[in-house]
C-alpha cells in the first residue's frame, strides 16, 4: 500500500524564512515566549496615545496569560515542543546550505559549523541555483507544521470563546471554567490578527505516493 508523503515546495530565501517562522512564532507562542496572535480592537482608534480602554484591556490579556501558564501542559503540547528544536536546527541549515551554494559573502563562522556539528531530521532539497527549497515531512515534523497552520487559523478566522479555549485545550489542562471570564473578556475585546506569513502563497505543497 502507498504510502503519501507531503512535499512542500518554497522559492526564494525570503518565503523560506517565512516559512520557518510559521512554526519558529507558534512554538515560541507555546512556550509563553511571544504574544498570541491577537490584537486590542481598541489599538489605534485614537491618534493620541494609548487610550485607557487600551490599557485596561492589555491587563487583562496578562491576566489571562499568568492563569494559563499555571495550567499543565498536555502530552501532546509537550511533543509540539519537543519538535521545535529540530525544525530550526533544520531549516537553519537549509538556509545556511542554500546561501554556501549561491557563494554569499559574511556568513557567520557559527553558522558554517552548524553544517558540520549538526544533522537535519528530515530532508530539505535544493535546486541547481539554490533559490528553490524542497521540503520532506517526516510523519512528526509534519503533525508540527499542521498543528502550527491551524492555530493560526483558527484565530485569525473563528476568534470566539468556545473556538479560543477548545484550541487552547489541545495545548493545556483547563479545569471547566477556570479562564473563562478571562478567554469571554479576551475574545470579546481582541480579534485574530493576519499573520504577515500566513496571508501570502509562500509555499507550494506538492502530494507523492512513496512505497
Amino acid at each position: 500500500m502507498n504510502k503519501k508523503e507531503t512535499i512542500i515546495k518554497i522559492n526564494g530565501e525570503h518565503n523560506f524564512f517565512l516559512f520557518q517562522d510559521i512554526v519558529y512564532y507558534f512554538g515560541l507562542t507555546l512556550k509563553f515566549e511571544w504574544r498570541f496572535p491577537i490584537v486590542s480592537k481598541y489599538k489605534d482608534k485614537e491618534k493620541r496615545s494609548k487610550c485607557a480602554s487600551e490599557f485596561i484591556y492589555d491587563s487583562w490579556y496578562d491576566l489571562f496569560i499568568e492563569k494559563l501558564m499555571t495550567c499543565p501542559r498536555t502530552d501532546y503540547c509537550r511533543k509540539l515542543i519537543d519538535g521545535f528544536k529540530d525544525w530550526m536546527i533544520t531549516t537553519n541549515i537549509a538556509i545556511t546550505t542554500a546561501q554556501v551554494g549561491r557563494k554569499e559573502e559574511g556568513i557567520p563562522s557559527w553558522e558554517l559549523d552548524s553544517l558540520t556539528k549538526n544533522k537535519p531530521s528530515f530532508l530539505i532539497e535544493h535546486s541547481d541555483d539554490f533559490e528553490i527549497y524542497t521540503v520532506h515531512f517526516n510523519e512528526e515534523i509534519e503533525v508540527l507544521f499542521n498543528e502550527a497552520i491551524y492555530f493560526y487559523h483558527t484565530i485569525e478566522n473563528s476568534f470566539n470563546p468556545n473556538s479560543f479555549l477548545a484550541l487552547l485545550r489541545r495545548y493545556f489542562i483547563i479545569e471547566e471554567e477556570y479562564l473563562s471570564k478571562e478567554i469571554s473578556v479576551i475574545c470579546e475585546s481582541f480579534e485574530g490578527k493576519k499573520e504577515f506569513f500566513m496571508g501570502k502563497a509562500i509555499y507550494e505543497i506538492v502530494e507523492d505516493n512513496r512505497q
